[in-house]
């Protein structure tokens, strides 16, 4: 089973393989082992939220990494770059294995990505922050802000239907 680990540190230079995805500056490293036990880090460039930070791979062995807002999908075991979000403010990610896409969000929007790029964009569905709690093949369940409590909502994958108490109007 493929797996990845997001570092709080580099590793010492020279004990792992790097590979580089728009690296500069202050990175995010993640350690991946693929199915045969091979190691090696990818080193990620930040995007706007430098504590934005997560990362979850599928059975195909596809990454999706977010670095400090900035969303990458990675081939696990070629090491590349399968594409990058123009999104650079995302806060989390989830997986849907059924339809073999990435849900992710920002403070105020929900995406869904393909290895091929993006697939569907929400409109702004919360005042600033959005929890992704629970994912299944066929929705996933999170809060969204209100600016007064967190409040619940569901997302149905088969058509995008969205269903809350809480409607953003802005």
């Amino acid at each position: 089973m493929t797996e990845l680990q997001i570092l709080s540190s580099p590793p010492i230079s020279g004990t792992i393989d790097e590979f580089r995805f728009d690296a500069a500056g202050n990175c995010t490293w993640v350690k991946f082992t693929d199915d045969t036990y091979e190691e090696w880090c990818g080193i990620f460039g930040h995007g706007y939220y430098a504590n934005s930070n997560d990362a979850i791979v599928n059975d195909n062995g596809q990454a999706f990494v977010i670095s400090g807002g900035q969303g990458y999908i990675i081939d696990v075991y070629s090491r590349n770059l399968i594409y990058k979000t123009d999104n650079d403010c995302l806060t989390s990610v989830v997986y849907i294995p059924e339809g073999e896409f990435f849900i992710s969000c920002t403070f105020t929007n929900l995406f869904a990505y393909s290895p091929k790029g993006l697939m569907w964009g929400s409109d702004r569905i919360s005042v600033d922050g959005i929890k992704l709690l629970e994912f299944d093949d066929k929705m996933v369940k999170g809060q969204v802000w209100n600016m007064q409590n967190w409040v619940g909502f569901t997302l149905v994958v088969n058509g995008w239907k969205y269903q809350s108490e809480f409607k953003c109007n802005f």
